[in-house]
Parts: C-alpha cells; structure tokens; sequence
C-alpha cells in the first residue's frame, strides 16, 4: 500500500466534524441519566479522583469559571454534590459527591462507560490499539504544549 500524505490541518477539520457529532450522540443515548453529558463528566471525575476544588474541576473539563459555577451549583441543587471548606486554603471549596451522589455514580457510571464504549465496537482491535496508542501521544502533546 502506498503511503498517502495527509496535511494535519486536514486532521483538524476531519476533528472538528467529529467532536460534535459524538456530543450529539452521546447525548441521544444518556438521556437514561436525567442530567447533562457535562455533568455526568463532572461526576465521573469526583466519582474517580475525588473532591477537587472549581479550578481543578474546570481544569479537567476545559471549562470556565462561569460554566463551572453553574454546573455545581445544578448539581448541588439536585443534591448529588455538595461544597465543603478547604482545610488548608479557606478561600477554597471542595467539591464532594454526596451520598446521593456516590448512589447515582454507582449506578450510572457502568452505562455510561458502556454507552460510549459502544462507538469503538467498530473498531477492530488492533485499530483500538493504534486509536489508543495515538490519544495518548496527542494527551502528552496537550499537557507539553505552551
């Protein structure tokens, strides 16, 4: 087979076809939920790393501030997370699951890693192989880059 030379900017439009389509189809099958994609995310990283402060939850999910803010404070109101006092920084507050919240983690987590792992059923394993092999050398360049 002949090697076929493909711009990167290509890459980035081909990406920038994507990521939407996979928001809309990843929203069409979590509605199982009751709650956004972004704040089944935000679970999952306190489900999977535990408390963390807004910037880091920002940080994590490539938000702002303000869309932060909004995402906690919807989930506080639907009681599955909760702001208590950092002990070391008392401008700061964590975010923690509540019980509630740990409830519905424990029982959404597995569907949703499974909804999603449904798109890659595509894929031959070694496609999954190379596609894993290239995310991680695309996240290393992310956390590299200036």
């Amino acid at each position: 087979m002949k090697d076929v030379t493909i711009p990167a900017a290509d890459l980035v439009e081909e990406f920038g076809r994507f990521r939407p389509n996979y928001d809309k189809w990843l929203r069409s099958r979590t509605r199982f939920s009751g709650i956004s994609v972004a704040r089944i995310r935000l679970l999952e990283i306190l489900y999977k790393s535990g408390p963390r402060v807004m910037n880091q939850l920002a940080e994590d999910l490539g938000v702002t501030a303000r869309t932060i803010t909004a995402l906690v404070d919807g989930l506080a109101s639907d009681g599955l997370v909760e702001r208590v006092s950092h002990k070391s920084d008392r401008r700061a507050k964590l975010i923690h699951l509540t019980p509630a919240g740990q409830d519905f983690c424990d029982e959404v987590h597995d569907r949703f890693v499974a909804t999603g792992a449904a798109l890659f059923e595509v894929l031959t394993q070694s496609e999954r192989e190379v596609f894993r092999r290239i995310l991680g050398k695309l996240a290393k360049r992310l956390q590299t880059a200036d």
